[in-house]
């Protein structure tokens, strides 16, 4: 089974149009969902994101984890669902926003870390720019073109577009 992880952080409970909201649609979101796994009980002691993304990749509260604010988190790394699932043959892969200290290149087979800005400079782009999310999908489509096809794999596109945007920010 292929694991593919969409975390968007800072989110209310129904931010989705799958999950209730009446005014914000999703319809991809939603069919993904609706052919997928939802996990609806997810709760986190402190809402910043580094510490949902420890609590998420740990499966702990922050008291036990260890990540307060944006630092890495004390759980030993094979004790982490990625970790787990890699050492169980996985190929492991991690686009987008990390927050959590220094990001553990070594622990994972493919990865582009990224976050802060809501455009970057490419000039492959019409307009010389790119959105960041526009970025997450053509990093995780490089993640599964070039995987290898004869192992399982799991991929966490961790979005930043969530937070609100400054328009002169990234200019």
């Amino acid at each position: 089974m292929n694991i593919l992880v969409l975390y968007a952080d800072d989110w209310r409970h129904d931010t989705l149009g799958i999950a209730g909201n009446p005014i914000v649609k999703t319809p991809r979101l939603d069919a993904l969902a609706k052919q997928g796994m939802r996990f609806t009980e997810n709760c986190v002691t402190t809402s910043i994101c580094g510490i949902s993304r420890a609590t998420l990749y740990t499966g702990q509260w922050m008291s036990r984890h260890g990540a307060d604010k944006f630092k890495m988190w004390d759980t030993p790394w094979e004790q982490t669902y990625p970790g787990l699932l890699r050492d169980n043959g996985y190929w492991l892969g991690h686009v987008g926003k990390w927050h959590n200290g220094k990001f553990p290149q070594e622990k994972y087979d493919f990865s582009t870390v990224y976050a802060g800005r809501h455009w970057y400079k490419d000039e492959s782009e019409p307009g010389g720019k790119i959105h960041v999310t526009k970025r997450n999908e053509r990093d995780a489509l490089q993640f599964l073109n070039d995987r290898p096809k004869d192992k399982p794999f799991v991929l966490n596109v961790c979005f930043f577009a969530t937070h609100a945007e400054d328009p002169h920010k990234d200019q």
